[in-house]
């Protein structure tokens, strides 16, 4: 597994009794989302987030998703 990155930012919003995480990896723009408790320690979530994003970017790049073709317009 890639270690974390050293720099990540974190978006957090209160949903209800859950709060939305949202980190970044500023050097590559890999994302990861995902939902803690409110009660949930700021450091737990930031060690969550920074194993997340190692995980995701261990995989490699993912490939660009094919646009579906019926309605709506592809910009």
């Amino acid at each position: 597994m890639r270690p974390a990155p050293d720099e990540i930012l974190l978006e957090i919003t209160r949903l209800g009794s859950v709060q939305r995480v949202s980190a970044i990896d500023p050097s590559s723009l890999v994302e990861v989302v995902f939902q803690a408790p409110l009660t949930a320690d700021h450091r737990a979530i930031e060690l969550l987030a920074r194993q997340k994003l190692a995980y995701r970017l261990s995989r490699g790049a993912a490939p660009a998703p094919t646009p579906r073709h019926g309605g709506g317009t592809i910009v």
